[in-house]
């Protein structure tokens, strides 16, 4: 049977030292070895693993103290601060804002009257209805129901149907939220205005109401109605108006819009038809040349043609018809010089 023998071998001469092992003993210290080296190096880690996972949780825990006003600074600061002076602190900031809640809320109402105003010189009515701010003290009531969801600064506002802040009508402590609110509902309404106003400016600009001929010149001869008809002599309706003016003279558009026909048109000879929306045309007739292209987009006051006399007619003149739907109606109910 094999044995281990372990000497041991002094630094200065003397007596050596012998150990024998049996196999069993050698291995046996081989495995405790091991097993000592295994657990040293699992304990190291794990010490490592959890020094770190400590040393991160009290960085988050530093930081959350700092965000929630409980961290090592505000604690110094309250050591120096008594609480009659963080009193009077807290004191002196309600009052400035509860100052600027108060200056915000009186622009709030001016700017209400000043949209209020401008609504009533254009004529333009609110989508919507919403109260001015009123900060006069009011008894408060019961007040219950389930808690619902919580919201701070978030509201839903939509085009068409807009949450007024009822809120406003009853409340005398208002909160930047409910200001917050208002703001945007006025901003809102302003931005409908503005469309409306555009809107208008666009109708006004489609509309047929600056006199067909430029500088304003031409004579009327004939009107619209019944007349006696210059080649039969015959009563006959007459569908727009003669305007006569010197061959040449140029015709302007007598509103924005759209040219739908140009060209020889049988008894109105040379002619241009434009469309103004809404189904509203004005016709331009017995031109002695046509500036303007089918498709083509026209600006008011913009020259289309001139003075002529092709078609059935007796001289230089323009023939100034109005249709709305295709049908004639009197053109000096739109027509200004």
């Amino acid at each position: 049977m094999k044995s281990w023998t372990i000497i041991r071998l002094p630094k200065k001469e003397g007596e050596k030292i012998h150990v024998r092992l049996s196999p069993s003993v050698f291995g046996f210290i081989l495995l405790l070895i091991g097993v000592l080296t295994f657990f040293t190096s699992f304990l190291y880690t794990r010490q490592h693993i959890i020094s770190t996972h400590l040393s991160e949780l009290k960085h988050i825990n530093r930081n959350l103290e700092y965000a929630t006003g409980n961290g090592t600074i505000t604690s110094a600061v309250s050591k120096q601060v008594s609480e009659e002076e963080l009193r009077r602190l807290e004191n002196r900031l309600r009052s400035e804002y509860e100052s600027t809640i108060a200056v915000i809320t009186s622009q709030l109402n001016e700017l209400l009257e000043v949209e209020t105003k401008a609504r009533q010189a254009t004529g333009l009515t609110p989508k919507y209805k919403t109260p001015a701010v009123d900060n006069s003290p009011r008894k408060e009531g019961g007040k219950g129901g389930p808690a619902g969801r919580s919201s701070n600064t978030e509201f839903h506002l939509s085009r068409n149907t807009i949450s007024v802040p009822t809120l406003l009508r009853s409340s005398n402590r208002l909160s930047a939220d409910l200001l917050l609110q208002e703001i945007a509902l006025r901003k809102i309404g302003f931005q409908d205005l503005l469309k409306g106003v555009e809107a208008q400016n666009v109708k006004i600009e489609r509309t047929p109401n600056s006199w067909p001929i430029a500088k304003r010149m031409g004579k009327l001869m004939s009107y619209f109605g019944y007349r006696r008809d210059p080649f039969t002599r015959r009563i006959r309706h007459h569908d727009g108006l003669d305007i006569s003016a010197p061959y040449g003279t140029q015709v302007i558009s007598a509103g924005k819009g759209t040219v739908v026909f140009a060209g020889r048109e049988g008894d109105y000879g040379k002619t241009v038809i434009i469309e103004h929306g809404n189904g509203m045309q004005t016709v331009y007739a017995h031109l002695s040349q046509i500036s303007v292209t089918v498709g083509q987009n026209i600006e008011k006051g913009q020259v289309i043609g001139a003075v002529g006399s092709t078609g059935r007619s007796t001289g230089p003149h323009l023939h100034f018809e109005i249709r709305i739907g295709k049908q004639a109606v009197n053109p000096l109910k739109y027509l200004s010089r």
